[in-house]
């Protein structure tokens, strides 16, 4: 019996139809863009998704939280504004991780931090 690799959907699952397999995050780097609704299960997805990801990029567990709470207050902000759709970009480049709310072609919030050491 072949069994396939956990992803983040596994255990502490974020939503039934949301699953993301890391298996090695390198040096190297990276890009990704998520178009977010705005709904009720978007914010457990996007917390559990950026937990996910900088940790497999090396971050302290201090520095997830914090980042994790930044990018959690910023889509908040959206919803309460009543901006739901959004894209959110996770940007590793030249030593520097970036991360980006925004909607209708403008960047609402960006926060940039550099990646930890190797």
């Amino acid at each position: 019996m072949h069994r396939s690799t956990r992803t983040a959907g596994a255990r502490a699952c974020c939503s039934a139809a949301f699953h993301c397999r890391i298996l090695f995050v390198s040096d190297q780097d990276f890009f990704f863009t998520l178009d977010v609704s705005g709904d009720s299960t978007d914010d457990q997805m996007m917390a559990d998704l950026a937990r996910t990801v900088l940790g497999h990029v090396g971050y302290a567990n201090s520095a997830i939280a914090a980042l994790t709470g930044e990018l959690r207050g910023a889509l908040a902000e959206r919803v309460a504004e009543g901006r739901r759709r959004c894209e959110v970009r996770f940007r590793a480049e030249a030593g520097q991780l970036e991360i980006v709310v925004s909607g209708a072609g403008r960047a609402d919030w960006r926060t940039t931090w550099p990646l930890p050491a190797s």
